[in-house]
């Protein structure tokens, strides 16, 4: 599979790899915000039922793992110059997008609340505030 492959600058990796330790920092970020309550699968005796995401990094990235293990992936294939990592790292994409509707669709049903935080913060990058005039 030799012509699936494609070279970068020497710049453009360095670049790739201060993106790879952000999202790596991200991952942790997302790792550490979690608490028994605040888990995609909650259960019914959670203390803090209405307690969301809203603290850390959770506050503005719903799916931060997803987010950083995604840009990982996608640097690291871009890095390596590989066609066909970057098409399994899409597959990967893909499939944290439909997880992450799956659990969200019970996160809703759980939290009352739920609905409004989706609208206010973005599912794997953060939402940007329109400027109103």
């Amino acid at each position: 599979m030799e012509g699936f492959s494609f070279t970068i600058p020497r710049t453009i990796k360095f670049i790739l790899i201060a993106i790879i330790i952000i999202a790596a920092i991200i991952i942790l970020l997302g790792i550490f915000g979690l608490s028994k309550p605040n888990t995609s699968f909650p259960s019914n005796s959670s203390k803090n039922r209405e307690a969301l995401f809203n603290l850390g990094i959770y506050k503005y990235i719903r799916n931060p793992i997803y987010s950083g293990v995604f840009i990982v992936f996608l640097a690291s294939s871009i890095i390596m110059g590989s066609g066909l990592n970057l098409v399994v790292t899409l597959m990967l994409g893909l499939s944290f997008y439909i997880k992450s509707r799956i659990e969200e669709e019970r996160l809703v049903k759980e939290y009352s609340n739920y609905k409004h935080y989706k609208k206010k913060v973005g599912r794997f990058f953060p939402k940007f505030k329109k400027k109103s005039n």
